[in-house]
């Protein structure tokens, strides 16, 4: 650890930073080879800086004779005490020159490589030959849901993961990606409807039931409304639920948060004084910058913030301890190397947009003529970072669908965030272009049950049809949701007694909690009851059958 401390930039600049030569021994102690005071005077303080800051800006390493040409000095000795004193603290390190074979001074070779390496531009704007911008990652999770609320898919015990069988079936309910925007995909092995499951648990839209003797996942209560909302009132639910987690994942450290977080998964965890990273803090300072209209080369612009605008690498110049660890901040070490700074903070930025911004519609994406991905911030984004405090998405150009008098919904062109719409209430025919869906009594029936109405249904294919729909196709369905009905159901106990003096006798234990439904036939409505109901009959001489009781356990 600690030669991976004194072979990086921050160590030389702590020196060069240190106001006292006292101070500086007392806190570095630990590290002298020597128990003597090596740094005895103020003026044996400021010639090591001398030293330094002469090999810092020039050549490295120097034999000793050119060094003293580069002090000015008259009588090389004097900088005798200043050059051991940097040798003791591994600021400076002697050695034999290759050729000839002389002594020479200089800094740790890697550190004046960083200092003098060249500039790295800023990232260009470039043109692009395709773009994708859909929030994908809140198609998948509507699809989902819409899937639930119909045929609920069965899940698994343990995990909680969805049955390959039930997986695949949706999984074809899917718009598919296009090929290239792959490198920008999350770097997890889950599939889509897997993503899509574990935001949807994360986010409370879903929860799991057991029936027909298996866990089923179902939409919740919230879930049934957040599938009737537009696509924006969708996605602003999902980004509001990251803002709120990005304040609670400030002090979380390495606590258990929710699958779907703020900042996804990024290992080692950089500390700052002590403190994990305010990651919403960075990312916003980092991705402000970006233009909504203007594409920028991603390598381009990864390499810029990691050497030019690292905000670990500015803490630790200014003086700060900057530290990482894979297990929580009782393993953090301040070991982790500048360039190793560079690398991460790289990786997480490119992390954030492959998991965050790109599946929620956050950042649009771009394919040069060679090949390159470009990436532009969308509004969503800006959102997600609160950089704003409002966003546009989803408008649809009216010239895209069409809905034929046989009910047939026509694609003249390809439009993802309408499917997403459209999937919730008509059966799913095609892809990409043609008759895609149809509506259809049953796909309208199913959408009954998920909260949809026929304003939210008609509602939807106006802001996105060339032309009004047919008007046998509005009165259709409207005629479909006016036979759809809601009903309530409970459960109740009935009570099989072998006669009627019996039932009476029972009637008279029970009183009002009892309800007479034939003259041996008794009904029970409050289930909770039932425990006292039992104890009172014993008392009075009449026996449940264990069977029954166990029943009434499970209720």
């Amino acid at each position: 650890a600690a030669s991976r401390t004194v072979s990086q930039t921050a160590w030389l600049h702590s020196f060069l930073n240190a106001d006292s030569f006292r101070r500086w021994e007392q806190a570095h102690k630990s590290e002298r080879r020597t128990a003597r005071v090596l740094l005895g005077s103020d003026d044996c303080f400021q010639k090591t800086k001398q030293i330094l800051e002469i090999l810092m800006r020039g050549r490295n390493p120097l034999p000793f004779s050119a060094l003293a040409d580069a002090l000015h000095a008259t009588t090389p000795t004097a900088y005798a005490a200043s050059i051991r004193a940097g040798v003791a603290y591994a600021l400076l390190f002697p050695a034999l020159g290759d050729d000839p074979l002389i002594p020479v001074i200089g800094i740790w070779p890697e550190i004046h490589q960083r200092l003098h390496r060249p500039k790295t531009a800023r990232p260009r704007a470039v043109g692009i030959a395709q773009e994708f911008h859909k929030a994908y990652l809140m198609d998948d999770m509507t699809a989902l849901l819409v899937a639930c609320a119909g045929k609920p898919p069965r899940v698994r015990g343990f995990g909680g993961e969805l049955f390959a069988k039930d997986a695949e079936r949706i999984e074809e309910n899917i718009h598919p990606l296009p090929n290239w925007i792959t490198v920008m995909r999350p770097c997890g092995d889950d599939s889509r409807i897997e993503a899509a499951r574990r935001a949807l648990a994360s986010t409370g839209l879903t929860e799991t039931v057991r029936q027909q003797n298996c866990e089923r996942l179902i939409p919740s209560r919230q879930g049934r409304r957040w599938l009737v909302q537009s696509g924006r009132c969708r996605l602003q639910h999902i980004l509001n639920k990251l803002r709120d987690r990005a304040e609670q994942e400030v002090d979380a450290d390495f606590m258990v948060t929710p699958d779907l977080r703020f900042m996804p998964d990024c290992r080692p965890v950089v500390y700052v004084d002590s403190r994990p990273s305010d990651m919403a803090l960075l990312l916003r300072r980092a991705l402000a910058s970006l233009n909504v209209d203007v594409f920028l080369s991603l390598e381009e612009f990864l390499l810029y913030e990691a050497r030019e605008a690292n905000p670990w690498l500015k803490r630790r110049k200014e003086g700060a301890e900057v530290a990482a660890s894979h297990h929580g901040s009782y393993f953090a070490h301040d070991s982790i190397l500048d360039a190793e700074l560079e690398e991460h903070w790289a990786e997480t930025l490119r992390v954030f947009f492959a998991e965050r911004l790109v599946p929620l519609g956050g950042a649009r994406v771009g394919r040069t003529s060679d090949g390159a991905i470009a990436v532009a911030l969308a509004d969503p984004g800006r959102y997600l970072l609160g950089l704003t405090e409002d966003f546009e998405y989803g408008a649809e150009k009216r010239t895209e669908i069409v809905v034929q008098p046989n009910f047939d919904i026509v694609f003249i062109s390809p439009s993802p965030a309408a499917e997403a719409g459209i999937s919730r209430f008509a059966e799913r025919v095609g892809r990409d272009v043609g008759t895609l869906f149809r509506l259809t009594r049953e796909s309208i029936f199913e959408a009954f049950t998920t909260g949809v109405t026929a304003d939210i249904v008609l509602d939807a294919l106006a802001e996105v049809l060339l032309k009004p729909v047919p008007d046998n196709v509005e009165k259709q369905v409207r005629d479909w949701f006016g036979q759809c009905r809601r009903v309530k159901m409970s459960s109740v106990i009935l009570i099989k007694c072998p006669d009627k003096t019996t039932a009476l006798k029972v009637r008279s234990v029970g009183g009002k909690k009892l309800k007479s439904i034939s003259g041996t036939d008794l009904e029970l409505a409050d289930s909770s009851y039932w425990r006292t109901l039992d104890r009172e009959l014993r008392r009075n001489g009449i026996a449940v059958a264990k069977a029954q009781l166990d029943r009434c356990e499970e209720k």
